[in-house]
Formats: structure tokens, C-alpha cells, sequence
């Protein structure tokens, strides 16, 4: 009805969530417009208008580009499209992996969970405590990613970096050994299984095992809704449940009830 569709599928970019828009729209405060054919003195002609469209300032949302200009030339390389850093990440050609690109990444989700990941596996493999694969895992790995990413988001030049936050920083935990053995759970812990597999995703289950894991990870995880409801309800999980079936079985009821 808007006719904002896009040239896209749903999940092939970033969703961006706006309650103004539609308002805008309805009301005649937002104009939509085709592309710009020309500027003018004064303003800009629209594809398949013939008159000049006055304006006062022109906002170019075209995005950015990248670059590292403090890197010598050939450091972060790329080839046909494709940026080579391994889990985004590190140059495989390097004889060293001293050199890690921390933050270059384009997440589905929040950015700094992944962040703090990537911060963890670098400076366990600064200390010596866990390697690199060899270069033609990380080329191979690399490779897969792309074209993973290229079939589903289109070819751009920042396809490479795309990552979805949980399974990226999966990824990553599983290079040091803090990924949660959740089959292990299944046997000794299925209550905390059950919050993991179905609750929120929060870092502190990347620190109930392995480097720099916490004691109260556990308590954390199982009490991560109390945290998200009481402030706004000032209520116990519980209740609130509660509240929420009876409203259901309520509506369930009038739909039956002649």
C-alpha cells in the first residue's frame, strides 16, 4: 500500500524499524520520489518529470566506503570482491597472526557481544594459548562465507563481513573453548540447557567454561528475565506469565462462548 518494497528479499539487508514512517507518509510530511535524473541551479528533476524540483539541501545517504590507511598496501587483501580476513578477522597470507582487525564486521544483532569475542580469542592467541589453522583452512573458510554470503545478500563490496551475532560468536568461542557443550548439558544441567536453547541469547554463557569463566555464569543465565521484567512491571516473571495465559484462555473463551 506504502509502495516502499523494495528490490530485495525481507532478510537480504539490515531491517530498519521506524513507527514515524508510515504516519509521514499518510500525512504528506514524507514524499516519496524516484531517482534523481539531474541536479539543477536551484534543485533536481526526477526521472520521468520535466520540471525542477526546488530544494534547499540535498542529503547523500549513500553509506561509506573502507579503508586502512595506516596499513602498508597489500596487508588486507582482497580478491574478485572478496575481503580475505579469516572469521573477519586475520589476513591468512601473513606469516604471523600478530596482526588482528578487531570490530570489521557487519552483524545481524548486536555488535559488541561479537566484539568482546573477538577481543577474548585474540589475546588468548597473543598468549600463546591457542594457533591459527593452517592457511588453506582460513582461505577455504573464508571462501565459504563469501559465497554463503553473496547468494543471500547480493554481491556488495562488504558482503565478506557479514555475520549473524550468534553463530558468528559460536564461531569464535568454539577457537578457545568457551562454546557451551549444550549436549553435555542435555545430561547434567537440561533446566540450564532449556534457558540457553530457548531464552535470550547473553554472553555469560560464553563464561561457564574455558579462558576467564565466571562462577555465577549459571545464576546469571537463569535469572536474565527477572532482570528484563521487574523493571518494568515491577513484578516476578511468574506473575506476569500468569497474567499473560489468563488473557489467552480469555480470548480462547469469548471466541467459543456463543
Amino acid at each position: 500500500m506504502y509502495t516502499v518494497k523494495p528490490n530485495h528479499c525481507v532478510f537480504s539487508k539490515d531491517p530498519a524499524l521506524n513507527d514515524h514512517f508510515g504516519s509521514k507518509l499518510l500525512s504528506g510530511a514524507v514524499v516519496q520520489k524516484p531517482n534523481i535524473q539531474r541536479f539543477t541551479e536551484n534543485g533536481v528533476i526526477f526521472e520521468g518529470d520535466q520540471e525542477v524540483t526546488k530544494c534547499d539541501v540535498v542529503i547523500m545517504a549513500t553509506g561509506y566506503t573502507w579503508k586502512f590507511p595506516f596499513l602498508e598496501e597489500g596487508i588486507l587483501a582482497t580478491e574478485k570482491g572478496r575481503i580475505n580476513l579469516y572469521k573477519c578477522m586475520f589476513a591468512p597470507h601473513l606469516p604471523h597472526g600478530t596482526l588482528a582487525i578487531m570490530g570489521f564486521f557487519l552483524p545481524y544483532g548486536p555488535i559488541f557481544p561479537a566484539g568482546e569475542m573477538q577481543a577474548r580469542w585474540v589475546t588468548q592467541i597473543l598468549a600463546g594459548k591457542c594457533k591459527l589453522p593452517s592457511q588453506e583452512v582460513m582461505f577455504k573458510d573464508i571462501k565459504k562465507r563469501h559465497e554463503y554470503n553473496v547468494s543471500r545478500y547480493g554481491p556488495i563490496d562488504k558482503t565478506t563481513i557479514r555475520v549473524h551475532c550468534i553463530p558468528y560468536c559460536d564461531e569464535l568461542a568454539s577457537q578457545f573453548g568457551v562454546k557451551p557443550n549444550l549436549f553435555k548439558m542435555l545430561f547434567t544441567d537440561p533446566k540450564l540447557l532449556l534457558k540457553i536453547f530457548f531464552g535470550p541469547s547473553v554472553s555469560y554463557q560464553y563464561r561457564l567454561q574455558g579462558p576467564h569463566s565466571w562462577e555465577g555464569a549459571r545464576e546469571t543465565i537463569m535469572t536474565t528475565i527477572d532482570r528484563v521484567v521487574w523493571p518494568i512491571t515491577k513484578k516476578k516473571p511468574e506473575e506476569v506469565l500468569d497474567n499473560f495465559f489468563k488473557r489467552i484462555l480469555q480470548a480462547i473463551l469469548l471466541l467459543l462462548l456463543p
